[in-house]
C-alpha cells in the first residue's frame, strides 16, 4: 500500500470514527422513554449508564447504553489505527505524534468506564478531560500550520479548540445548573468538527 493510499485511508478512518460516535448518540438518545433524553439537559455521558440511577435532579435510564460505550470505544479505536495509517506522514511534533495516542485512550476510559456513582468511575471524567484537551491541541495544532497557506481554514481550527478549552472548565463548574448537557456539547462538538474538516482538507489536497 503506497503511502499516499495510507494517507487517504487514515483520513477516512478519522472521519467514519467521528460518524460512529455520533450515530452511536443519536440511536441511543432515541431509545429513552422513561424519561425523554434532554440534550439541553443530559450529559453525552447519560447514555452510557448502564443502571437506572439519579443525577442531580433528573433520572438517568437508558435502554441501550451499550450501543454508546461501544461507540465511544470503537470510535476511539478506528481513529486510531487511522492515525497509525497516517503516521509517516504527520508533522514530527509531539503533539500531532502524542494527542492521537491520548485522544483515543480518552475515549477507550470513557466508554470502559461509564460515568455514574461506582468504584471506578474517577476513570470516566479523567477520560473525558484527555479526550477534550487532546482533540483541542490537534484543533489549535493544526491551524497554526494552516495559517500559512489557508488562513480561514487555520483560523476555524483554532477557534474551534480554543472554544473548546475555554468551555471545559465552565462545563465542570456548572455541572448542575440545569444545562450542563449544552454546556458539554460546546465542549465536545468543536473537537469533532475540527477532526472533520482537517481530514476533508488532507483528502481535498491529496486528491489534487
Amino acid at each position: 500500500m503506497s503511502t499516499q493510499t495510507k494517507q487517504r485511508l487514515g483520513s477516512l478512518l478519522s472521519i467514519l470514527s467521528v460518524a460512529i460516535i455520533l450515530l452511536a448518540q443519536i440511536i441511543t438518545e432515541f431509545s429513552w422513554i422513561n424519561p425523554r433524553y434532554n440534550p439541553i439537559l443530559n450529559w453525552v455521558s447519560d447514555l452510557g449508564v448502564p443502571v437506572v440511577t439519579t443525577y442531580g435532579t433528573h433520572l438517568i435510564n437508558s435502554p441501550l447504553y451499550f450501543v454508546m460505550n461501544t461507540g465511544f470505544i470503537l470510535g476511539g479505536l478506528i481513529y486510531f489505527v487511522g492515525f497509525l495509517l497516517r503516521k509517516s506522514t504527520v508533522p514530527r511534533t509531539k503533539t500531532y505524534q502524542v494527542a492521537p495516542i491520548t485522544y483515543t485512550i480518552g475515549l477507550l476510559l470513557i466508554g470502559i468506564f461509564p460515568g455514574y456513582d461506582w468504584a471506578l468511575h474517577m476513570f470516566h471524567p479523567l477520560g473525558a478531560l484527555v479526550f477534550l484537551l487532546s482533540g483541542d491541541l490537534l484543533a489549535i495544532s493544526f491551524g497554526r500550520i494552516q495559517l500559512k497557506s489557508n488562513q480561514a481554514l487555520g483560523r476555524t481550527s483554532i477557534a474551534l479548540g480554543v472554544i473548546s478549552l475555554i468551555v471545559i472548565p465552565v462545563m465542570f463548574t456548572f455541572s448542575t445548573s440545569g444545562f450542563e448537557g449544552l454546556i458539554e456539547r460546546v465542549a465536545i462538538y468543536p473537537v469533532f468538527i475540527a477532526i472533520v474538516i482537517r481530514h476533508i482538507h488532507e483528502l481535498r489536497a491529496k486528491k489534487s
